[in-house]
């Protein structure tokens, strides 16, 4: 294996090669080690650091631990600083060597970055004076609602002409608007023929003295949110560029899953409809980042996007708990104020330890078991609270396989408990899942749509859309 990584370094041509001090989170550092960078080809294409450290550094760095730091600079002939690598976060992937005989040994150590910063010095000479705006882009995976439209005209020369025709903005913060396009890469296959390929971009501009662009992540990632969100495909940012008087820079983003992309997936499998989605995304951003405490819708959307396009017991479980986080969002006063509480929870205890079946020494750890559920007496109960949440919110679910109305068979609620308690589901069951799956999803759905103030009828999860097909599968519950 170590050879075979050997020939793989000689074979493949770094973008960046220089010197760098390797730093773990005890203070144990290595200096001065030699170090390949190999950026991705495509945006969602690996990046690896290769450290080449010599015999003397080898012995250092078996110490090294699996998360390190990493800071680097390179110089041109006259000694100044043209560039400058860092990384706050590297997971040490492998390290191997290899001894070739007579004192001569290799080693190969391979790091993956979560927050690879790599900028470029642009000489003072160069620079322009006066212009203290930065410009850049933010790299975003594919997104058919951010898509640029594009008017393709062919020659029969083999010439192409590439005409944007329509291209969607959005105003992220008050002086920073962001404006989605396609930047055109090139790269060679096997055949070592040149190929082409677009990669969604949202371009910035920011003209204030603070030119952090780490600061619009925050923002832009809830942006994205929503637009995953309506569009039933999660789209995120793995990095930008950018560009000033002084430097070119590129900050390569991976600490978040790549998310998995269909090709199938068109604009009759979105949320909200292609027409409208501009009008969402204005009214639900602006609702959503003025909302004081957003952080359990956020988590219900998070759990609305995830593994769209599968369903198994984990994802149920997940979208059931988009539900909870929003019953919670609605109801999170307890039942008894903290002082009536405190004199409540002595009286239960006294009550629990004096009872007859309970008292004595030899009782004594089943009494700590139930004194450990006396917390949730507190706490309203979750068929209480979902009832407020569609009370408050005027949410009509009537048309839906049913949260927790067990009338008429099995419940959504009574489905998640087997599944969190390990129960094992028959080959009807499980195929049943699939309709409980989607309908909890749907729920799921109405709910956020509601609580971010967005119509159900303008969406495609409006009650003339669903199947009553569900009702044969719930019957395979009893």
């Amino acid at each position: 294996m170590s050879i075979m990584i050997g020939l793989d370094v000689k074979e493949k041509k770094e973008d960046y090669r220089l010197h760098v001090s390797l730093k773990g989170d005890e203070g144990h550092s290595v200096k001065n080690v030699l170090c390949k960078i190999y950026l991705p080809k495509r945006l969602t294409d690996p990046i690896e650091l290769y450290f080449l450290p010599t015999k003397e550094q080898t012995e250092e760095s078996w110490s090294i631990p699996f998360n390190f730091s990493i800071y680097g600079e390179r110089k041109d002939r006259s000694g100044k600083v043209n560039t400058i690598v860092q990384a706050n976060e590297v997971y040490n992937k492998d390290m191997s060597v290899t001894e070739w005989g007579d004192g001569v040994s290799e080693t190969l150590l391979i790091g993956d970055p979560v927050d690879l910063k790599i900028s470029n010095l642009i000489s003072q000479s160069k620079a322009e004076k006066g212009n203290d705006s930065l410009k850049g882009s933010f790299w975003l995976t594919p997104s058919i609602m951010l898509s640029p439209k594009k008017q393709i005209k062919r020659s029969f020369t083999g010439k192409v002409n590439v005409k944007t025709v329509g291209r969607f903005e959005f105003q992220l913060i008050s002086d920073v608007t962001l404006s989605f396009d396609y930047h055109y890469k090139f790269s060679k296959n096997e055949n070592e023929d040149t190929i082409s390929f677009p990669e969604l971009v949202a371009e910035f501009e920011i003209k204030s003295k603070e030119k952090d662009v780490n600061k619009l992540l925050g923002p832009l990632d809830d942006f994205l949110l929503l637009t995953s969100f309506a569009e039933r495909q999660r789209c995120v940012c793995l990095g930008w560029d950018s560009v000033d008087s002084y430097s070119y820079t590129h900050f390569f983003r991976r600490y978040m899953r790549i998310p998995q992309i269909l090709r199938s997936h068109n604009f009759n499998a979105t949320l909200i409809f292609t027409k409208d989605f501009s009008k969402f995304i204005i009214s639900t951003y602006k609702k959503f980042t003025e909302a004081k405490d957003n952080k359990l819708l956020r988590q219900a959307i998070q759990r609305a996007i995830y593994s769209l396009h599968e369903m198994s017991h984990n994802v149920f479980l997940t979208l059931f708990s988009g539900i909870e986080s929003l019953v919670l969002l609605a109801h999170k006063e307890s039942i008894l104020s903290p002082t009536e509480w405190k004199e409540f929870k002595k009286y239960v205890k006294a009550f629990i330890k004096e009872s007859p079946h309970l008292k004595g020494e030899k009782n004594k750890n089943r009494r700590t078991l139930i004194y450990e559920k006396i917390p949730a007496l507190n706490e309203v109960a979750f068929s209480t609270a979902f009832k407020k949440l569609c009370s408050d919110y005027k949410i009509d679910l009537s048309d839906l396989w049913p949260v927790i109305d067990k009338k008429k068979g099995v419940t959504l609620y009574a489905i998640r408990n087997r599944l969190i308690h390990g129960d094992v589901l028959s080959f009807q069951e499980e195929h049943s899942l699939v309709w409980a799956g989607s309908h909890l999803r749907w729920t799921l759905e109405r709910l956020i749509l509601s609580i971010l103030e967005w119509p159900i009828v303008d969406s495609r999860v409006s009650f003339y859309n669903v199947s009553d097909k569900w009702i044969e599968a719930r019957k395979a519950f009893g």
